[in-house]
């Protein structure tokens, strides 16, 4: 357990390449609030908005992102014939549970113990299809990345996704988290590169979504490390 760390939270590392990952987050330049970011869990509690779902696209309603809607390391919407709504109707009583359409990072709150990383992150961008709305609605199973409420900037987007995408932050967090939930407070505890080392992270993949092997080339070149 770190001393300073005031949630005292003890880090179990069971190997050297844990205990390196450890030290290497500890030793990150920059919380969230640096970063000029927060984290946040999405507003939208299905059940308790379910007058308001709609299970595809209509008049009238927004986008409604699910886990479902992961594709990689991007967002595919809609996914029609999913078990799970695709859209929200946009009225007064549903505007407090939206925000500006825009780029953010994603981030699943609970994971299946089959994937290989327990932190999964994906960049929601207003591309294609999505363009065309003033708000999204993002489902309570996630948590977002935004800047005061507003959309984050591309590049520090991609570079945030690929960082929580590495091994890196995989080991480390399996050290402090023996479950398959990840919090907006985990998120908020957890350090962070400087905004220009995640710009950097960025540079090169001209909006492609990296694969495992090339995120963890990227961050170990970075760090200077290897946890494979």
């Amino acid at each position: 357990m770190d001393p300073a760390d005031s949630t005292r939270v003890v880090h179990v590392a069971l190997e050297v390449v844990d205990d390196e990952a450890r030290n290497t987050v500890m030793g990150l330049p920059a919380s969230l609030s640096d970063l000029g970011i927060a984290v946040s869990t999405g507003r939208v509690v299905d059940f308790r908005a379910k007058d308001f779902l709609r299970p595809n696209p209509e008049d009238q309603t927004v986008p409604l992102i699910y886990p479902l809607h992961f594709n990689g390391m991007s967002v595919l919407w809609p996914h029609l014939g999913a078990r799970k709504p695709n859209a929200l109707l946009a009225k007064p009583e549903t505007e407090a549970l939206l925000v500006p359409n825009g780029v953010y990072v994603l981030v699943k709150r609970f994971t299946a113990k089959e994937e290989r990383r327990r932190v999964v992150a994906a960049v929601f961008r207003p591309e294609g299809n999505l363009a065309r709305f003033q708000s999204v609605g993002f489902e309570n199973h996630l948590n977002y990345f935004h800047r005061k409420g507003q959309p984050v900037a591309k590049k520090l987007a991609a570079g945030l996704a690929i960082y929580l995408n590495s091994t890196l932050v995989d080991s480390y967090f399996r050290q402090f988290s023996g479950h398959t939930q990840v919090n907006a407070t985990d998120l908020r505890c957890l350090r962070y590169p400087s905004a220009e080392q995640l710009s950097e992270l960025a540079e090169g993949t001209d909006g492609q979504c990296p694969n495992q092997s090339a995120i963890d080339t990227a961050v170990d070149a970075m760090f200077r490390m290897s946890l494979r």
